[in-house]
């Protein structure tokens, strides 16, 4: 008797304050399982009792709520698992050709489109001059005409046109030089052409103040543009050489009174020869 009442004593020990849920913490793996055990000690004697068996029913009506589905959806587990492993198979080649694409396929296109762009740098180029020909065709067709038309005007006695034109050309070029470092090629054989005339156009005058039979009003005219041309330009004096310049309006006039002196030289030996034949 005093062996069981020392046992008993030893199992409810006044001392002991271990509870239910200090006994099963170290087994809880999840809240949920310790919150049901929280939710055990709070319930009476009675119904802590009854709970296995509450328990054990309703794991009997899910186990058969999980029979019947599986039966009743047994096609659509397995159309999910045939689903599945195609996904899978899918994803792995979709990974495997995504690779390919990065490592191989991305670095291969840049390559060649680099490549591609080197090669067509040159046609590329050669495209926009002609283009640019194109848009300033009749530009350069007109400019191409200038010396044309010049040597036209002075053939013809029109040497203001011809002025006008050579001054065209001039200017077209100086605008070219203040823009660019170099002068087009086309610009520089163009006026190359013009100085030319030019010089047609200025032995065209000068021959006219030789003809003898030219009157004084032609004869101006022919030194007024003689004028406008700048024919005579003024020599570079040397310090100490000034008494030998001459004016340009002076040269003008050397060059008028030469050429009808020539005139009237020939005209009195015309005459003198007439005479001596009579």
């Amino acid at each position: 008797m005093a062996e069981t009442t020392f046992a008993s004593s030893d199992i409810l020990d006044p001392q002991d304050t271990t509870t239910l849920a200090d006994l099963f913490s170290s087994s809880v793996k999840t809240q949920a399982s310790q919150a049901y055990l929280n939710h055990l000690t709070t319930l009476d004697l009675e119904i802590l009792t009854a709970e296995p068996s509450a328990l054990q029913t309703q794991s009997h009506h899910l186990t058969s709520s999980l029979t019947s589905l599986t039966h009743t959806s047994y096609p659509a587990f397995i159309s999910l698992h045939d689903t599945t492993t195609a996904l899978t198979s899918s994803l792995d080649s979709f990974c495997s050709s995504l690779g390919s694409l990065i490592n191989d396929s991305l670095p291969a296109l840049e390559e060649a489109s680099s490549s591609w762009r080197d090669r067509t740098d040159t046609v590329l180029n050669e495209r926009r001059k002609a283009r640019v020909v194109l848009e300033q065709h009749d530009k350069i067709r007109d400019l191409l005409d200038i010396p044309l038309l010049i040597d036209t005007c002075v053939r013809n006695g029109y040497f203001s046109e011809a002025l006008s034109l050579a001054n065209h050309a001039k200017s077209v070029t100086a605008s070219y030089s203040t823009t660019s470092d170099k002068t087009p090629l086309i610009l520089t054989s163009v006026l190359s052409e013009v100085h030319n005339s030019m010089n047609h156009m200025l032995v065209s005058l000068l021959s006219t103040l030789h003809e003898p039979n030219r009157k004084l009003p032609a004869l101006w005219k022919a030194v007024n543009f003689l004028r406008k041309m700048d024919a005579f330009k003024a020599p570079i004096v040397e310090p100490g050489e000034k008494d030998k310049y001459v004016d340009l309006e002076e040269e003008l006039a050397l060059a008028f009174l030469s050429g009808r002196e020539l005139c009237l030289s020939d005209d009195e030996e015309n005459e003198e020869g007439s005479r001596s034949l009579s």
